[in-house]
């Protein structure tokens, strides 16, 4: 029996063939059930959800856990180790620790601030009809500007009776209801960082061995490096942030509370939540301060606004050089600005979170990358060397070779005759 021999010339058409029938139908299906895929593609977004929420908690208490773990290292493992219980004493401390500090804020906070919310819409209320009696006074000898005066009003009205009729709690509760509705996703997050921190040493094996496997050997090197130093910079950042929102926040609650400030639990609340966010957070913190007051109490706006400000300048000073030591991480005004905006751009308000600590790690692989070039070329590293850089130079070091030698000319040029060491002139 004769073996089938296949041609080769037909095979690849049939198979081009086949390939382009394929990926016609699977346009077409994403064409016409663009819809349906699409809420495919957010329900199972959905539903891996919580994977984010336990990767940043991870991240979050990993150092507390490292701290917990060679406190506990150190009280039982002095004639023999005992890694697993050490690790499962170091968890349960971490977590218990966290809940309690969380239920503290919570029974702390929770209870003043609906109080607050509550007093704040009573009082815009308030300032709203005295705004809107004043205005009918003031423009009452004109009929013309009585009318304006009404369509300002009327207009004003429509657009915040709802706000500041009885939204305001109606708004505070959508919220509460909404992270109650995160509960789930947050509590399989807690789960997954549980199970993330306590296989923490295998899981670093299991990427070491895949980084290896597939790198070579110098690649593997600077890529572990550079997530290494990524984790570094986003925990110190974190940190930071974390201690600065948490030293404003209660310190501002404090004076607040001892100056008898109106609605010290919300503002306390908002000033603390917004410096999660260097340059906006503050911005921003000061204009719903100056804002809220400036309707309901102005007596009060300056003096807050001061106390804020002191604040402000005791952690810029103090607390944020000591807690986050590298300068990449603080970076000038104009660029947080710029790598802030970027960051909610790409991945809304977690980037914004991560947006300094990226940027500083790839600036720092940029530097070691640039030095490592002009190294095995032989220039200098210094960027002093680079002031006066001639592009069609051969480097760094070509520069002030040529303008030594400029400035050997000009000596030339400006000694007299017989000087020069040529010799007199014919």
């Amino acid at each position: 029996m004769k073996r089938l021999k296949l041609n080769k010339h037909y095979l690849t058409i049939g198979l081009y063939g086949f390939g382009v029938a394929v990926v016609s139908l699977l346009f077409g299906l994403i064409v016409f059930r663009l819809g349906d895929i699409l809420g495919l593609v957010g329900n199972a977004l959905s539903a891996i959800r919580a994977i984010p929420y336990g990767i940043f908690l991870s991240l979050v208490l990993y150092p507390f856990v490292n701290m917990a773990t060679r406190v506990y290292s150190r009280l039982f493992e002095r004639k023999k180790a005992h890694p697993r219980l050490v690790s499962a004493l170091s968890l349960l401390s971490v977590y218990l620790g966290a809940f309690l500090i969380l239920g503290i804020i919570l029974l702390g906070v929770i209870p003043p601030l609906v109080d607050s919310v509550g007093e704040l819409s009573s009082s815009l209320s308030g300032s709203f009809s005295g705004i809107e009696s004043a205005l009918r006074d003031l423009f009452e000898s004109s009929e013309l500007l009585r009318n304006a005066a009404d369509a300002v009003i009327a207009f004003v009205s429509d657009s915040f009776s709802r706000l500041v009729s009885a939204d305001l709690a109606g708004m505070a509760t959508s919220l509460l209801t909404g992270a109650v509705g995160e509960a789930f996703d947050i509590l399989l997050g807690l789960v997954i960082s549980i199970y993330l921190l306590a296989g923490r040493r295998m899981l670093g094996c299991i990427c070491g061995k895949m980084v290896a496997a597939f790198l070579p050997s110098s690649g593997a090197h600077r890529f572990s490096l550079f997530i290494k130093r990524l984790y570094s910079n986003f925990t110190e950042f974190m940190a930071s942030r974390l201690l600065s929102a948490l030293f404003l926040g209660a310190a501002s609650y404090l004076f607040f509370r001892i100056f008898s400030v109106p609605f010290y639990a919300l503002l306390a609340l908002v000033i603390a939540v917004l410096n999660l966010f260097p340059v906006f957070g503050t911005l921003l913190s000061f204009f719903f301060c100056a804002l809220v007051l400036l309707i309901t109490a102005p007596a009060y706006t300056l003096p807050v606004l001061g106390i804020l400000a002191a604040l402000q300048l005791l952690d810029n000073l103090l607390i944020e050089p000591r807690t986050m030591p590298h300068k990449a991480l603080r970076p000038n005004v104009g660029a947080t600005i710029v790598l802030m905006l970027l960051g909610y751009g790409l991945l809304g308000i977690f980037g914004m979170l991560i947006a300094i600590p990226v940027w500083a790690t790839i600036e720092n692989a940029l530097r070691a990358f640039s030095i490592h070039l002009l190294n095995r070329r032989g220039l200098p590293t210094a960027l002093s060397e680079y002031e006066s850089f001639d592009v069609s130079g051969r480097g760094g070091k070509a520069a002030p070779a040529a303008e030594g030698a400029r400035a050997e000319e000009k000596k030339e040029d400006a000694a007299p005759a017989g000087e020069t060491g040529d010799g007199p002139t014919a």
